[in-house]
């Protein structure tokens, strides 16, 4: 008899710690930010790399990403879903047409995440020619170099086969890639700013030329002292 309860309470503690286990609260993951093409970009090719900030999971879920294009902002016609566990993929779509974007982050156990900003990009259609700008260079400071002040001078150049006139976007903060926007359509190719000591900075240049062609270039990193 004695035998038979604890077999008995055995099973019970056995289902009661299972119970548990799937009770367990699942979270969503956080929601990705657009990077590139960015909204209202013209893209002079119809195979694009798309790029979009890393959502994060508060339980530590593996994460995976669901890419939607569409021909309208409310994505009711011509919806295509790519599904990825990279932030960046590259996909080809038709040519002379306007697409909507966005991602959004689901975990391991089937939980989505909020949509990220809708973008609208252009494709070129055929026979438009119009090469993008080369990638611009950087001429300092130096990448990973250490700064003996915290007064720092950016220093880039870019060229434009097409000789058409360039604008850059400047970002630059304390993340890899960085964000901040620190200069919008700006017609020169240095600035200099103040910057915090002891700190460790990311910066791109994005080159854009007069017919909204664009070329991001890569991330650069130096620190200050």
């Amino acid at each position: 008899m004695k035998r038979i309860v604890l077999l008995l309470f055995t099973i019970l503690v056995a289902c009661s710690s299972g119970s548990t286990a799937d009770s367990e609260p699942n979270n969503p993951p956080s929601t990705p930010s657009l990077f590139y093409p960015t909204n209202n970009l013209f893209c002079i090719d119809s195979t694009i790399e798309f790029e979009f900030t890393a959502a994060i999971d508060p339980d530590g879920d593996a994460i995976s990403y669901e890419i939607e294009f569409s021909t309208n902002s409310s994505f009711s016609a011509d919806v295509v879903v790519y599904t990825s566990s990279s932030r960046i993929n590259t996909y080809t779509l038709g040519t002379g047409q306007t697409y909507f974007w966005r991602v959004r982050a689901i975990d391991s156990r089937g939980l989505y995440g909020e949509y990220s900003d809708v973008y609208t990009f252009f494709t070129q259609s055929e026979g438009q020619v119009n090469n993008l700008p080369y990638t611009p260079v950087l001429i300092q400071p130096q990448i990973n170099s250490t700064i003996n002040s915290a007064n720092i001078n950016l220093q880039w150049s870019c060229i434009d086969i097409d000789g058409d006139q360039l604008v850059y976007d400047v970002y630059l903060d304390q993340n890899n890639p960085p964000e901040t926007l620190l200069l919008e359509d700006y017609s020169e190719s240095s600035w200099s700013l103040t910057l915090e000591n002891s700190t460790a900075y990311y910066w791109r240049v994005v080159a854009k030329d007069t017919n909204s062609a664009e070329t991001i270039g890569q991330v650069w990193s130096f620190n200050t002292n």
